[in-house]
């Protein structure tokens, strides 16, 4: 629903904003007005406004610059652990769809994946050394070198080999 204390149904505004199907306009309490009226007023003044809007913003952040990251690394350590947390989540969740993407590819095209097996296989691939492969991830991923899970490493390295090899065998697909 909506916030009793902000906000009533009342009579339907002059452009029509049906609220829900009920045939009132959801209304601020402090000023009377249509909510989706007052929304679409403050996008039409910023996008008329956006070059004077953008200039204000960048004078901010320079001229408080200090502050700003002072705010965010007191941010960051507050909720370091929640974030922790919410990498870790994301990490496992995708990590199955990551491999589960891998084993489609592999399914789908077999002749690809079978030159992996060719005895000279190894001479067609660079060694790909860890800090590569976590620089890699780190750019895919957002997470730091230590999150970065050492299967997931591997992972992605024995897709990068592959991939060259590919390349090197003239596949492009």
């Amino acid at each position: 629903m909506f916030d009793e204390s902000k906000y009533y149904l009342g009579k339907l505004c002059v452009r029509g904003h049906d609220y829900a199907g009920t045939g009132m306009s959801l209304r601020k309490v402090r000023d009377n007005e249509c909510g989706k009226c007052c929304c679409a007023r403050a996008k039409i003044y910023y996008e008329k406004h956006r070059e004077k809007i953008s200039a204000k913003k960048s004078a901010f952040c320079k001229k408080h610059r200090a502050r700003l990251n002072e705010y965010a690394r007191e941010y960051y350590r507050d909720h370091h652990g929640e974030r922790l947390k919410y990498v870790n989540n994301y990490r496992a969740k995708h990590l199955e769809e990551y491999r589960a993407s891998a084993q489609r590819c592999r399914e789908r095209y077999p002749e690809r994946y079978k030159i992996l097996n060719k005895k000279n296989s190894k001479k067609a691939c660079v060694t790909l050394s860890g800090n590569y492969v976590k620089g890699i991830l780190n750019r895919i991923t957002g997470l730091r070198f230590e999150d970065i899970p050492p299967e997931l490493i591997e992972f992605k390295r024995a897709h990068l080999k592959l991939t060259r090899l590919l390349r090197k065998e003239g596949y492009n697909g």
